[in-house]
């Protein structure tokens, strides 16, 4: 009787986590189209010198001072998403820190700043559950803080790692 309940439970916890991920991935294939067009979009702002030479987010500074955006999740069982993101911060790190005045990350999510922190690697910021209840609010007022910070000169470059969603395998 126990076992039977046990796989019921199991059966209806499946079922829970696999409405979810169907969720999450339509979302994420919606929401594809938009981030391609705005992705265009900045490039053809790029290209443009004109651009470059007139709004402050596009000129060109020798670079003194890196701030790199690590995202990854808050908890563990992700397989390697986070070990993977995690890698690639510190290779980084240890290749790139050395030829720059500053070199820090900003961290989105536990898994990250916990070991980075556990390593002494600079974190000059921490958001915790910041994935928990997202909205463009939330991430307007990280974005304008991050702007801030390039447009007062605290930082000169601001760097992401992320990991890009192509289907549930992989």
């Amino acid at each position: 009787t126990s076992v039977k309940s046990t796989q019921q439970i199991t059966k209806a916890m499946k079922m829970v986590a696999a409405a979810r991920l169907r969720r999450a991935q339509d979302a994420i294939v919606k929401a594809r189209p938009f981030a391609l067009a705005i992705r265009g979009v900045v490039e053809n702002l790029i290209r443009n010198e004109e651009n470059r030479e007139h709004h402050p987010l596009l000129t060109r500074r020798d670079v003194k001072r890196v701030n790199v955006i690590l995202i990854t999740s808050d908890r563990g069982l992700t397989g390697g998403f986070n070990s993977n993101l995690i890698k690639k911060a510190e290779t980084l790190y240890k290749a790139e820190a050395g030829k720059f005045e500053k070199f820090e990350f900003t961290c989105i999510g536990k898994k990250g700043y916990e070991y980075l922190k556990l390593r002494n690697i600079p974190v000059t910021e921490y958001l915790p559950d910041f994935q928990k209840g997202m909205t463009f609010a939330r991430v307007q007022v990280v974005a304008e803080k991050l702007i801030e910070s390039y447009l007062s000169g605290e930082f000169d470059e601001i760097r992401v790692i992320f990991s890009e969603f192509r289907s549930a395998l992989s």
